[in-house]
């Protein structure tokens, strides 16, 4: 096993499971397909617009991707997303970034792709000042 990268399995047994019957569930909404159990890249080329996506950390995998947004602009479509959430009050985040080290996921969806990074950010709120996680992106 590669030093950056982390086997969800042996990382983190609180998720949920998710059964490979639901992820058709989470393939883009415009072009709503079950994914074959082959995938080959003639299946997917033009079947999904936006290769960059983000998600919220919540309780289990499936609530977590309830709450994905694409990220045309990287980075910085997350921390606009967080400044959003808190308008007009200041965004208690600060220091929003993308960590190195891959998260190995097998759960998830293909047009997710295999792996995810970490989103973390220094939290200001009081009772809760540290270095807290986001959420996941697909992306670093």
């Amino acid at each position: 096993m590669k030093k950056d990268i982390i086997d969800i399995e042996k990382w983190d047994e609180s998720y949920s499971e998710i059964q490979e019957s639901q992820f058709y569930r989470y393939m883009n909404p415009k072009e709503c397909v079950k994914a074959p159990s082959i995938i080959t890249e003639k299946d997917i080329v033009g079947k999904i617009p936006e290769p960059y996506y983000f998600r919220e950390h919540r309780g289990g995998l499936e609530e977590s991707f309830e709450t994905t947004i694409s990220c045309h602009c990287g980075i910085i479509s997350i921390i606009e997303y967080y400044e959003k959430i808190y308008h007009p009050r200041p965004c208690p985040y600060t220091n929003i970034h993308i960590q190195d080290k891959a998260i190995i996921d097998k759960r998830l969806p293909i047009w997710w792709g295999e792996k995810e990074y970490p989103v973390v950010a220094f939290s200001n709120e009081s009772g809760c000042k540290g270095v807290v996680t986001l959420g996941y992106c697909n992306f670093k």
